[in-house]
């Protein structure tokens, strides 16, 4: 077993399928990845933003929880050739975003906001208050486009949420294994 599938056991039951599946159905996101920055929020270990980086995006700014996941984020991507940002920050707990903004921990806004499986997670974890206020924040990151992957019962929410905080739908990969759909939102022009 090689360090990255032994990395995702480190906590059985805490983490679901395998790195490969993390990382299926990121080639769709090629064009709106090129020259852009992103937000990666539920960064976990980096592998998303490790692939992403072969798109050639101006930044990427990681968002995780986890000191550790982000410690092992810094070695993963440190021979890549683009701009990497790094916050360990808990988005279940507290209205946070804001104060990050503030102090400049993090940029006003990203090209291209990512909530690859972790919007389920932040639901589970907060208050409906903080869970609202938090995802609103993370739509004012979003300068273009939000791409989530959500389990199926969820996909109706998260459109609604996304035309409430005016988005519409740009691109739906269907779920594949059991992994939700990857749906990419479109900010209003």
């Amino acid at each position: 077993m090689n360090f990255i599938n032994r990395f995702f056991s480190y906590k059985p039951g805490f983490y679901s399928g395998t790195v490969y599946d993390r990382v299926d159905d990121l080639k769709f996101l090629k064009p709106l990845i090129l020259n852009n920055t992103v937000l990666d929020i539920g960064s976990n270990i980096g592998i998303v933003a490790y692939e992403i980086g072969k798109f050639k995006p101006k930044k990427i700014h990681l968002l995780e929880r986890s000191s550790r996941c982000l410690n092992i984020s810094k070695v993963l991507l440190s021979s890549v050739n683009f701009s990497l940002s790094f916050n360990a920050i808990n988005l279940s707990k507290s209205r946070i975003l804001k104060s990050y903004i503030r102090t400049n921990k993090i940029e006003k806004s990203y090209d291209v906001v990512l909530m690859l499986a972790i919007y389920q997670h932040m639901k589970k974890q907060s208050s409906a208050k903080v869970l609202s206020e938090n995802i609103n924040d993370i739509f004012s990151l979003a300068n273009k486009f939000i791409v989530f992957r959500v389990p199926l019962k969820l996909k109706k929410e998260i459109y609604s949420i996304s035309k409430k905080n005016g988005f519409d739908l740009f691109f739906e990969k269907p779920e594949n294994n059991n992994r939700g759909p990857l749906i990419v939102f479109k900010k209003f022009s």
